[in-house]
């Protein structure tokens, strides 16, 4: 009987020594604590998301590592639970805050009993990271909404937008219309920029594959330099270009065409008169690729710190009478090259970067797949 109790007592230890090992290893976070919130026990995962060592954890209030906006979720879970009028099953969200950052948390929790007393075990796992997929999922899903639109917008807008044009262009070479020509030309120059934010809406649209030549950039940049410089004469705004010799990468002409036009007519509207918009092409490497880098740099006053996270999205803009499409644009033509685009800014000016990968038409198809 001895020794059975002795094997019993060795069994048991290594229950509990298993047990153990299993909540302290496990890769999800696990915490033990009382109906106050005391923190009785914690496994590894859980200090490790609080970046917290086990001393500064045991013994503490929970409620410290809670977002003040969960407070109040927190308080009311802890009731249900020590009631018993919540489902083990069920996950709540709540934000716990470490020292670094702000962290999503679902939790599922059940009720144990130890040395007599009842406490509470919650499973802890943070999904910052499922967080940021749903984000994107949003996001795409207001790109492709916007898309829809734009296509609609075009079909239905664009028709009677052409008449109109045509009717003023007729009465501008009528006599008895000359009283009213710089009406006239002021309702021209209205419709051809809704017909220019009407072809950044149907931009948005495009899901399609472009169509890849080989493309010297040095080319591309001189060949719209005539509108562009058109435009900035008018502002008192100088262009620039210092254009080094880059590889030929493979594009789009058409849409390589339209992300310079967009991004040189963002530097002309965030420039003042006199100031300089630069345009250089560089070689850059990161990740193992090789880029070919247009760099455009404007002298305004930079993009505002709120926005700066939202550039590229549509409707984003500083600007009273724009819709801000032009960047969105970019964004999803630099996407179809498996390009990236980046900026820098300050108060003396910001600079876009438009990197295109130097790889052949295959390569850059299979890279983006």
């Amino acid at each position: 009987m001895v020794r059975e109790t002795g094997h019993d007592g060795v069994r048991k230890q290594s229950e509990e020594q298993l047990n153990y090992e299993l909540f302290n290893n496990a890769p999800i976070g696990y915490v033990v604590f009382d109906f106050a919130g005391t923190v009785r026990k914690c496994n590894s995962a859980f200090r490790s998301l609080l970046e917290l060592n086990k001393i500064d954890v045991l013994g503490r209030k929970l409620q410290q590592w809670i977002h003040p906006d969960s407070q109040d979720v927190f308080c009311c879970y802890i009731k249900q639970l020590s009631s018993d009028r919540l489902n083990e099953e069920e996950l709540i969200q709540l934000t716990l805050r470490s020292k670094k950052r702000d962290i999503p948390v679902k939790i599922r929790s059940n009720l144990l009993e130890y040395d007599g007393e009842k406490l509470i075990r919650s499973m802890v796992i943070d999904y910052s990271e499922q967080l940021k997929y749903e984000q994107e999922i949003n996001r795409l899903n207001q790109l492709n909404t916007t898309g829809k639109v734009a296509a609609a917008i075009a079909h239905e807008v664009r028709n009677p937008m052409t008449t109109i044009k045509g009717f003023v262009q007729i009465f501008q070479t009528k006599p008895e219309f000359l009283p009213y020509k710089h009406h006239l030309e002021l309702v021209d120059n209205e419709i051809n920029r809704a017909n220019d934010m009407i072809s950044e809406f149907l931009s948005l649209s495009r899901t399609e594959l472009p169509v890849f030549t080989k493309v010297n950039i040095a080319d591309e940049i001189e060949s719209i330099l005539p509108q562009i410089t058109a435009q900035a004469r008018e502002e008192d705004i100088t262009i620039t270009t210092l254009v080094k010799p880059i590889p030929t990468i493979h594009a789009c002409k058409q849409e390589l065409k339209q992300v310079l036009i967009n991004v040189l007519k963002n530097a002309i509207e965030a420039s003042s008169s006199g100031d300089e918009v630069k345009i250089t092409t560089i070689n850059t490497t990161f990740n193992d690729c090789t880029y070919a880098t247009i760099a455009v740099s404007d002298q305004g006053t930079g993009i505002p710190e709120e926005i700066q996270e939202l550039i590229g999205k549509p409707f984003v803009t500083t600007k009273t009478n724009r819709a801000g499409i032009g960047l969105s644009v970019v964004k999803n033509i630099m996407a179809r090259h498996c390009g990236k685009m980046n900026f820098c800014t300050s108060v003396q000016g910001t600079t876009f970067y438009l990197h295109f990968p130097v790889k052949t038409k295959d390569e850059i198809i299979d890279y983006c797949i």
